[in-house]
């Protein structure tokens, strides 16, 4: 398979108006989403249509580049849950469409049965999904589910075939950037209107239309993102936005008071301190002290409402108990599952309530059994394994190997939302999608990522920002 050379700026091939342009539009995103986010539903349809419109430009311009834009602008969806598009709600549509953009990636591909032998471990446990739900209890919400994992699985496939080389391993890098940024202001609007953790947690009931939704989501794409935060740190790149970006997400992890997000981002944080102590790097070591500085910031804010919460008896073990005595108590469950909507029966029949088990290894174990239980497993085991690889290659330089335990982190840390509240099915899983093909990538590129390519050409400031995500060829 040819490889193109890594592109830089001045060999781009188009005009530098083309590329001011292109900046000029998507400047308009930030304040179309503070705009829709602070008006009524129909002001939201006005910014849906207008992304919609940015976007199929710049699908017609690049797909590579509309696949990045796609999973860089998923915090964007997320500010309107409550709004429908017809019988979809605005984070189905563009889920739809992302598997579509996200496929049309991975089959520009010279090699898409190599592709495809690399990711048999997802595409098997994809597969097994299927095969255990379909036509079963639940197969409308089993449907769904396939979506939501594909597309992160799909993201991981797309995002390596984009990061082949240095350039591309840049785009994504500024891809995840962006998300983050995204994220950090779709969150502070959120604090803002009083939509988020302390308004969540409140004492006082909600209703089904209530505007403020659970901070799970938003909280567990944060910890996800993070690693992106960390990453120019290790590059030398901009480090000033890096540590201003780690702080903002810090502290609003911290904000939304969902204990399982925060220890996720401690396995995140507690990694990289580990690194910057290994090698004795001061950026690194700073970059800690900046992420911790900003979480007690947040915490002396609401330290009262934390400490209530983080004291507060959790009632995970209540909904796993009834689901794995019921899957066990029944000798075909154990082995096939009952379906999609298992976890939701079982907790109703035993509690009365309407709630999943917030454990994926849980549900699946309940869906599939333990074939689809070990297929899990398996698939986790892929995941870190595409890291270690990147961490203990004897061909990489060092500042690549240290994005590899980054990578390790950000896999610990989907573990540890995977156990406590779940993953698996949530957008924010796009992030991990993200990691896990910008490492297999380098992966594939010893000596010639990145990170070793930083000190070959350092553009200034304007034009590396450019070349990171959205030039084009």
């Amino acid at each position: 398979m040819s490889v193109r050379a890594p592109a830089t700026v001045t060999s781009v091939g188009v005009s530098s108006g083309l590329v001011g342009r292109k900046w000029q539009l998507f400047a308009v995103l930030p304040l179309s989403l503070a705009f829709g986010l602070g008006a009524e539903n129909h002001a939201g349809v006005l910014f849906l249509v207008l992304f919609a419109g940015l976007f199929g430009l710049l699908l017609a311009t690049n797909v590579e580049l509309a696949f990045l834009a796609c999973c860089a602008s998923r915090p964007i969806v997320d500010s309107f849950v409550h709004l429908r598009l017809g019988p979809l709600s605005a984070g189905q549509a563009w889920g739809a469409g992302f598997v579509l953009v996200a496929a049309g990636v991975v089959l520009r591909s010279p090699s898409v049965s190599g592709l495809i032998r690399a990711y048999q471990t997802p595409l098997l446990f994809l597969t097994l999904y299927f095969v255990c739900t379909f036509g079963r209890n639940g197969t409308e919400r089993s449907l769904l589910y396939e979506m939501k994992m594909a597309s992160w699985v799909l993201a991981a496939m797309a995002t390596e075939y984009v990061a082949r080389n240095a350039f591309g391993q840049r785009r994504v890098l500024g891809a995840g950037l962006v998300s983050a940024w995204l994220l950090a202001l779709v969150v502070a609007i959120a604090i803002h209107l009083n939509h988020y953790g302390a308004a969540y947690y409140a004492a006082s009931p909600r209703s089904v239309d209530d505007p403020v939704q659970g901070p799970h989501g938003l909280a567990s794409f944060g910890v996800l993102l993070l690693p992106f935060a960390l990453l120019p740190i290790l590059g030398r790149i901009s480090r000033g936005l890096a540590w201003i970006l780690l702080g903002i997400v810090a502290a609003e992890v911290i904000l939304s008071f969902v204990r399982s997000a925060v220890l996720a981002m401690a396995m995140v944080i507690g990694g990289y301190a580990i690194l910057g102590i290994m090698r004795r790097r001061g950026a690194v070591i700073s970059a800690i002290a900046v992420a911790c500085g900003a979480g007690l910031i947040a915490y002396s804010a609401y330290e009262e409402a934390i400490s209530s919460r983080l004291a507060r008896g959790a009632p995970r073990l209540a909904y796993w108990e009834p689901v794995v005595r019921g899957t066990l108590n029944d000798p075909i469950a154990f082995f096939f599952g009952r379906g999609a909507d298992s976890s939701f029966h079982l907790i109703h029949e035993a509690l009365g309530l309407s709630i999943w088990s917030h454990n994926d290894f849980v549900d699946f174990f309940a869906t599939g059994g333990i074939v689809l239980l070990i297929a899990y497993g398996f698939l986790i085991r892929w995941m870190a394994i595409s890291m270690f690889t990147l961490f203990r290659s004897p061909q990489q330089s060092r500042a690549a190997r240290d994005i590899g335990l980054v990578g390790l982190t950000a896999c610990a840390a989907f573990v540890v939302l995977s156990v406590f509240n779940g993953i698996a099915f949530s957008p924010a899983s796009i992030a991990i999608g993200l990691m896990i093909g910008l490492v297999r990538g380098m992966s594939a590129t010893a000596t010639a990522t990145w990170v070793d390519q930083r000190e070959e050409s350092r553009p200034h400031a304007v034009d590396h920002w450019r070349s990171l995500a959205w030039t084009t060829k």
